[in-house]
């Protein structure tokens, strides 16, 4: 067993004083106490659990490195197949979010091949685990944490602003959850910051919504609020020239949509469904309050 610098120069010290047996001994004595240390981290740290049984992504689900609406997200490794599943190549370059097993990702893999997401894969398991696995590659960090770190420079200001017109214009989805933690930027060295939108879960896409949902949200996509611990301010995203450019582009010509009518109609059941309930139990409280007494007259007249 390989000793640390420490201990060997330790037990040298000894051994010119001492007999080899002692040597031996103390040399034995000072293994045991590192493989002790050796097995008490591993039991700290649990093994990864291979996503799907592939052999390809390990995933460490005691190392989170953030958490969304849809629950934590983990640190992941990508493993050869030839390898064994017991130990993963460091650094780890990827991370992994465990959504529903339907639920919907092809926005996100769509985002991934414009660029305008990170390079994301999807495994699903059934059969395993009742899970979806959206695998995405780990990025630096946040846009609030390069506001914090970096001076946010008009170039900076003009990629971001460019990310959200082309996800508009390109993708023709409304992203419906932008601010400073869903952009997340990758730094190389002696180069540029590239930045990505995450998070597509609650996006809306054009051809579901009627003219009045398009306006409302394309209005909460021409500006983004950057609260920071250093400074708050609001960071311009899409130029008039190019809310007139999507506007002539995809704004509906009717005001709701089928799946917006649908939608309204089941609320407007559920409401009166609700109504109908809050009523029925009303009744029931005020008939057990002031329920009548009933007089036994015989009683009475005996």
């Amino acid at each position: 067993m390989i000793l640390c610098q420490n201990h060997f120069q330790r037990a040298m010290r000894v051994a010119r004083g001492a007999s080899w047996v002692t040597t031996v001994r103390y040399i034995f004595f000072f293994s045991s106490v590192l493989s002790n240390k050796e097995m008490k981290r591993q039991v700290q740290e649990p093994e990864p659990e291979d996503i799907c049984g592939e052999h390809e992504f390990l995933l460490y689900r005691h190392r989170i490195v953030g958490e969304g609406a849809e629950g934590n997200i983990y640190e992941a490794c990508r493993v050869s197949p030839s390898k064994d599943t017991s130990s993963a190549p460091a650094p780890c370059e990827f991370v992994v979010k465990e959504i529903g097993l339907y639920a919907p990702t092809a926005i996100d893999e769509i985002a991934s091949r414009y660029g305008i997401g990170p390079h994301v894969l999807v495994k699903r398991c059934p059969e395993k685990h009742p899970k979806t696995y959206l695998i995405q590659q780990k990025l630096d960090g946040t846009l609030r944490e390069y506001l914090d770190r970096f001076p946010f420079s008009s170039t900076d200001q003009q990629q971001v602003a460019d990310l959200v017109f082309r996800s508009l214009f390109e993708l023709q989805i409304f992203h419906n959850d932008l601010h400073v933690d869903n952009i997340m930027y990758r730094k190389q060295k002696q180069t540029r910051p590239r930045f990505y939108l995450i998070d597509f879960s609650t996006a809306v896409p054009f051809d579901t919504i009627g003219y009045k949902t398009f306006d409302r949200l394309l209005s909460k996509h021409q500006t983004m609020q950057s609260k920071t611990t250093t400074h708050s301010e609001q960071i311009p995203l899409l130029s008039p020239s190019q809310v007139q450019q999507i506007v002539d582009a995809y704004r509906p010509r009717v005001a709701y949509s089928p799946q917006e009518k649908q939608a309204q109609e089941r609320k407007k059941e559920m409401l009166r469904k609700a109504r109908q309930a809050v009523v029925r139990r009303m009744q029931l409280d005020y008939q057990h309050k002031y329920k009548p007494t009933v007089v036994d007259t015989k009683t009475q007249s005996v």
